[in-house]
């Protein structure tokens, strides 16, 4: 149990912090309501968002980034089972980003929900009474600015893939997921100033999840740590991180065009063949990208990859439930995008597609 701290907020924060460290979190960090606040008007966060989460009423925040597996080996059931009716025809198969490959979000709020349980029993013992659980709110995948809020909190930094790269104790991983938690009471955070709210750039909002921000540094900030290092930029197939990087351009991006009901360019339809959802491959790229082999999510499983005529073979219906509980349940992710994905990676090895599957696998090997 941590030492009593010098207020009842600060000992709280102590306590948090210690059963977030017991989770398995890979990095946290704490802010205030001011500094909260703060970050939501920089980056121009509605006020309808606002109240949708009771920010202005919120009196400190932590952020929280969860370092993923490679996740489950197998697919669902529903994909064994079905791929077994033909069982020589399971190719191709429809890799998903790793991330992606069971909830990891689902599992942020978990770990999330035990902290928050052991914090309120620990801090009995002090004679603290604090705020029942569903006042602890837990946010995962929001429209809140989480990478902005993580960033402020001193969770890392952003690499020239405009991804965030986690410092913790237990080292840096780009191979992070991140996780807010609205706390009910003034924990006294002493704000972090590793990222000044005048050292982002913000870029235009999400088009497949409006209120998620993209964020990324000035060049020459000096929390921007990766050197000289280009490898992300150098493995981008599609030139989505511009010539030196710590730029974004959706519109070359190969993971925002796995999940969107468009005419993908025509450069970059090839990269979708023989891929369900999601990209690893500035991530592969990146020195930081470091696994945690350890970790293990249940909920949401969906493998490494699904077979493009399992997913095909079932009605639109019956794939939203199978899809029901995973990262792919999701508004902005269409169905009809990933039926597309398993209908061009079929073209591509029946010779009927614009592209061929060996020849988009070849490129990413390239880039690797």
């Amino acid at each position: 149990m941590p030492v009593k701290a010098e207020s009842p907020g600060a000992l709280v924060r102590s306590i948090l912090s210690s059963q977030l460290e017991a989770q398995g979190f890979f990095a946290q960090g704490f802010l205030s309501a001011r500094s909260f606040l703060s970050v939501l008007d920089e980056t121009g966060v509605s006020a309808q968002i606002r109240e949708r989460y009771g920010t202005d009423q919120t009196p400190s925040l932590a952020a929280v980034a969860l370092n993923y597996s490679d996740g489950p080996e197998a697919g669902p059931a529903w994909a064994q089972e079905a791929a077994g009716a033909f069982p020589a025809l399971v190719e191709p198969c429809l890799a998903i980003a790793r991330f992606a490959r069971a909830n990891w979000y689902a599992e942020i709020n978990r770990r999330l929900t035990s902290a928050v349980m052991a914090t309120r029993i620990a801090a009995s013992a002090y004679g603290l009474k604090l705020p029942g659980a569903k006042a602890w709110k837990r946010l995962v995948n929001s429209s809140l600015p989480e990478k902005a809020l993580a960033l402020r909190a001193g969770l890392g930094w952003i690499g020239k893939n405009t991804i965030l790269i986690a410092s913790g104790s237990k080292g840096r991983s780009s191979a992070v997921l991140l996780g807010l938690l609205l706390c009910p009471i003034d924990l006294e955070p002493a704000d972090s100033s590793v990222m000044n709210p005048t050292d982002w750039i913000m870029d235009e909002a999400r088009a497949d999840n409006p209120g998620r921000e993209e964020v990324r540094q000035k060049p020459g900030t000096e929390s921007e740590r990766c050197g000289s290092c280009r490898r992300c930029v150098q493995a981008c197939p599609t030139g989505a991180l511009g010539i030196q990087g710590s730029s974004f351009n959706r519109q070359r991006c190969i993971q925002h065009w796995t999940h969107i009901d468009q005419e993908p360019p025509a450069d970059i339809l090839p990269f979708l063949s023989g891929r369900l959802y999601g990209c690893d491959i500035c991530l592969e790229a990146c020195p930081y990208f470091s696994l945690d082999r350890e970790a293990s999510c249940s909920a949401g499983a969906l493998g490494p990859a699904i077979p493009a005529r399992t997913l095909l073979a079932l009605s639109e219906s019956d794939l939203k439930e199978a899809l029901r509980g995973t990262v792919l349940d999701r508004s902005w992710i269409s169905l009809k995008a990933l039926r597309r994905n398993a209908a061009l990676s079929l073209g591509a090895l029946d010779g009927e597609g614009s592209c061929r599957t060996g020849e988009a696998e070849e490129n990413q090997q390239n880039d690797h």
